[in-house]
């Protein structure tokens, strides 16, 4: 970015499910943390949007987690480091929140039948059988 532009608004949406704790913890949480403050001196002034996509999956988690530098490739089978990245997102829109004069949004946009969503979700079977695949 050049020194002279200003950016609006940030999205952060990447995310993974059921990949190794460590890449879940990573992608969902570290990188858009990491990004979000890269990007601060850019913003324009008390006009820039974050928003980061969650995921009603943080209700589940009790804590975050830190798996960024875990040894072991464990894969997330229990989805909890992706529900633990979730609500780590979640906080760290709170901490933006108290400290900048940021506009923080996080969204949860709920089930979106995607293949991600399709591969990792138990009953995705038996919700395409009733048709609940669009």
């Amino acid at each position: 970015i050049k020194k002279d532009r200003r950016v609006s608004v940030l999205v952060n949406n990447a995310g993974v499910m059921s990949g190794t704790k460590s890449e879940t913890f990573r992608i969902n949480l570290v990188a858009p943390t990491l990004l979000t403050i890269a990007m601060l001196p850019f913003f324009s002034n008390k006009k820039a949007v974050v928003v980061n996509v969650g995921s009603s999956s943080h209700l589940r988690a009790l804590k975050v987690q830190d798996y960024s530098d875990d040894d072991e490739e464990i894969i997330d089978t229990d989805l909890s480091a992706y529900a633990e990245s979730k609500l780590g997102l979640m906080q760290f829109s709170n901490i933006l929140r108290l400290t900048t004069t940021t506009t923080v949004y996080d969204a949860h946009p709920g089930l979106v039948w995607t293949p991600l969503l399709k591969k990792n979700f138990p009953g995705a079977k038996l919700f395409e059988k009733f048709g609940f695949n669009r």
